[in-house]
């Protein structure tokens, strides 16, 4: 017997019989009789128990509880949990049967969505706090029917797809339409569509807020060129391309673009010229730091760290040194090491005068105090000379250095006749005595002095009369612009009276500087373009009596500068006026030390002027040789024509190399 629950349905089968159950519409039923506990179906194929009304001898049977139907497919089952007996009957109404000739009168289906091809709802469909979506890698889909819109809070989509390059536009009254443009051919933007003279409108590009705004890849020989009389944005292509990363711009206080720090591009890269080179001299020198000549013989003059100065002459290097200061230099180690022999200049007027200078790092202790570096005048009683051993020294001028490193050394003559020495920060890292900034230390400056005219106060030279500290009390006099690391190289075009440095950066920026009178280049308050220690210029700002933004607005930014993902410490060059390179007349040459600053791959650069005061770095290719040195430094003979130093390895005593310029191709 069965298990029974609930009342029994006599008074129901009394007034209906099985077969009226079976006529009524969009219903059916079979009947199973006993004995047996599982019984297949012959009906229809029910979607799960739910959907079958079960009852034995009128008493309702629990779904899932007193019986089971499995093989929902076909060939359903139906089991019993107890055995029907002999002759015992149960009734089972199929609540519905699917197929397309059924229709359920129930408006609660049992059914899945996802079984019914063309389920519809009769009022609102809400899904609480879950959201409708779709299958995995399935197109979530919203097809409106003919003739309707999708809409979603009163806004009107339009009901097909527009053209590439159109953008969806508001009438403002929730109606959204596809639009193309204005001045726009094939979805190019045309924004010049403020008519009429500069002063009437405006135009502008904006992105909305966390949306980039991106100039896309131009096709070759395409430029975008943006400018007006005071600003100017240019990139152009295919001159330049993009660098390895890209670094976006940021506006400073004064509306001014700068490079931002965060993430990477130092304006424009390229490789589009190679330059043939031929190695003069490759034996018979020791870490050579300076190559120059007299300016009036085809001599060439290179000193080396460890203290001697050789010349080549008669394409050979002469076995007697011009000048030996060996015994006056601090000793340095046998790796790596910035001090030694790092200047030499000579007068303009040498070939009368006989004078040339030397700038080097001799011993000195004390505390606070690694050694000293000092700038000596030598005269030579024959300028034809090639031996000046025994000359009398005159010390120039002397200063203390608290660290080993970030000694500078550069000496130039300028158009002015003035000399201009390159001085770094004193070392460490990060300039911890902060003296780049302090206008009381000579320390991290480019200093400017009248060689020609002695003074009472400074001996053998005096203060040119623009100098920007000139009769200050406390600032030092020597001073033409502050705010360096380290600028190993510098250079003054005679041509254009122009001071141009290589600043080596700490940990990120290297940057080439035109340096002029009175200018902060902002170390260490900036490195390149970035600020490095606002707190340092806030107190350097607040101790000069003005507010940290015009004290920073008013630094000098960087002609160039590039990242160490380029290289890794900057050597400062020349402004070629030789014949022989007609590509570079004219312009900046100078290199990166390494790629890596401790494998020897150094790297030649120059820069392009495409906009007069706007500088683009391009990467020069030497033919056929592959430059796997350090490089130190540029030079030029009597006729301009140039000439890099390079070194096999850190120390004193690593071989060096000389090698020229014979002339560039544009690829």
């Amino acid at each position: 017997m069965g298990v029974y629950y609930g009342q029994r349905y006599e008074a129901v089968l009394a007034a209906v019989d099985y077969d009226d159950i079976q006529n009524i519409p969009d219903f059916q039923h079979e009947i199973v009789t006993g004995p047996g506990t599982s019984f297949t179906l012959t009906t229809g194929a029910p979607k799960n128990v739910a959907a079958l009304d079960v009852s034995i001898d009128g008493v309702t049977q629990r779904p899932g509880i007193d019986y089971t139907v499995t093989n929902l497919a076909g060939g359903t089952q139906i089991a019993f949990t107890s055995t029907l007996e002999a002759g015992e009957q149960a009734v089972i109404v199929y609540r519905a049967i699917p197929g397309a000739s059924q229709t359920l009168a129930y408006t609660e289906q049992f059914t899945a969505v996802s079984d019914d091809s063309t389920p519809v709802l009769g009022g609102d469909l809400n899904v609480n706090t879950y959201g409708i979506k779709s299958a995995p890698s399935a197109n979530l889909k919203l097809i409106p029917g003919t003739g309707g819109k999708v809409q979603i809070s009163d806004i009107s989509y339009p009901s097909a797809d527009g053209t590439s390059g159109q953008f969806l536009m508001t009438d403002g009254s929730g109606t959204l339409t596809w639009q193309t443009p204005p001045g726009a051919v094939g979805g190019e933007a045309n924004t010049a569509s403020n008519a009429g003279t500069n002063t009437d409108g405006f135009g502008v590009f904006k992105a909305k807020s966390n949306v980039n705004l991106e100039f896309k890849r131009l096709i070759a020989g395409d430029g975008i060129v943006i400018t007006s009389e005071e600003n100017l944005i240019r990139i152009k292509t295919p001159d330049y391309t993009l660098n390895k990363e890209d670094r976006g711009l940021l506006p400073t206080d004064n509306g001014d673009l700068q490079v931002s720090s965060s993430s990477s591009d130092f304006g424009f890269i390229s490789a589009d010229t190679a330059v043939n080179i031929d190695p003069l001299i490759s034996t018979g020198l020791d870490a050579p730091t300076v190559i120059t000549n007299t300016g009036h013989d085809s001599r060439l003059f290179i000193a080396e760290q460890g203290g001697k100065i050789k010349v080549y002459k008669g394409a050979t290097i002469l076995s007697t040194p011009f000048l030996d200061i060996s015994s006056k230099l601090q000793t340095v180690s046998s790796s790596y090491d910035e001090r030694g022999l790092l200047g030499l200049a000579f007068h303009p007027n040498f070939n009368s005068n006989g004078w040339f200078f030397v700038y080097y790092s001799a011993p000195k202790s004390g505390t606070g105090i690694d050694h000293e570096s000092i700038i000596a005048k030598y005269t030579v009683a024959d300028p034809a000379n090639d031996d000046v051993s025994g000359t009398t020294e005159d010390i120039i001028m002397r200063f203390d250095q608290p660290y080993s490193n970030h000694n500078g050394g550069a000496l130039a003559f300028g158009s002015d006749g003035f000399l201009y020495i390159g001085v770094g920060d004193g070392g460490s890292q990060g300039d911890p005595d902060h003296v780049a900034q302090d206008n009381t230390k000579l320390l991290g400056k480019i200093l400017r002095i009248n060689i020609d005219l002695g003074s009472s106060e400074y001996g053998l030279y005096s203060i040119p009369t623009d100098n920007p500290y000139k009769d200050h009390s406390t600032n030092k006099e020597e001073i033409f612009a502050r705010g360096f690391r380290n600028p190993y190289r510098i250079s003054v075009d005679q041509t254009t009276g122009k001071c141009w440095a290589g600043d080596v950066g700490q940990n990120n920026i290297e940057s080439v500087k035109i340096v002029g009178n009175g200018e902060n280049h902002g170390w260490s308050v900036k490195e390149g373009s970035n600020v490095y220690d606002l707190n340092h210029g806030i107190a350097v700002a607040t101790a000069e009596g003005t507010d940290v933004h015009t004290f920073m607005n008013a630094m000098i930014t960087p002609a160039a500068e590039y990242d160490h993902t380029v290289g890794s410490s900057i050597i400062g060059g020349l402004v070629y006026r030789g014949s022989t390179c007609t590509e570079l007349i004219g312009k900046y040459v100078f290199a990166d030390w390494s790629k890596s600053f401790n494998t020897p791959s150094g790297v030649i650069y120059y820069l392009k002027e495409p906009v007069t005061g706007v500088y683009s770095i391009t990467e020069l290719n030497p033919i056929a040789i592959n430059i796997s040195e350090f490089i130190v430094g540029f030079g030029e003979d009597v006729n301009k024509e140039l000439y890099m130093l390079t070194r096999s390895g850190y120390g004193p005593n690593d071989t060096g190399k000389v090698y020229k310029f014979l002339g560039q191709t544009v690829v």
